[in-house]
């Protein structure tokens, strides 16, 4: 019973360690928690210097304030790039409880965020 019990712990563990997030969706989902917690502090350091004077408490508020309002996060996933991508630029779709944002991260050579945009994704034209 103790030997099964413990299998069950280490098995538990070990799955919880094991995450499928690819260090870009790792990044994206920080910032959007972030953005949501209306509290940029502990990703601030992650953007270059040029985007750390873009955010500011009002754009940060307004952008929390509608994210808070689409339900919960329920985490991002990197989409597919295209050919066309430029290089270091991410796009992911961010599901919420009511509707799916896209985000688009765009790194600088050093990995620092140099933009991060989120926006609600287009419903595609009813036929």
């Amino acid at each position: 019973m103790k030997r099964s019990l413990l299998c069950l712990l280490v098995l538990a563990l070990a799955a919880s360690g094991c995450s499928s997030k690819n260090k870009f969706e790792k990044e994206a989902d920080k910032i959007t928690n972030a953005v949501i917690a209306n509290n940029m502090d502990p990703v601030r350091a992650d953007f270059d210097s040029q985007a750390q004077v873009q955010i500011t408490r009002v754009r940060v508020a307004r952008l929390s304030d509608e994210l808070n309002s689409e339900g919960k996060f329920q985490g991002v996933k990197e989409r597919p790039s295209s050919g066309s991508s430029a290089p270091n630029t991410h796009y992911f779709n961010a599901p919420f409880e009511k509707h799916v944002y896209e985000e688009k991260l765009v790194l600088d050579d050093d990995g620092k965020v140099r933009e991060w945009d989120v926006r609600e994704k287009a419903s595609a034209p009813a036929p």
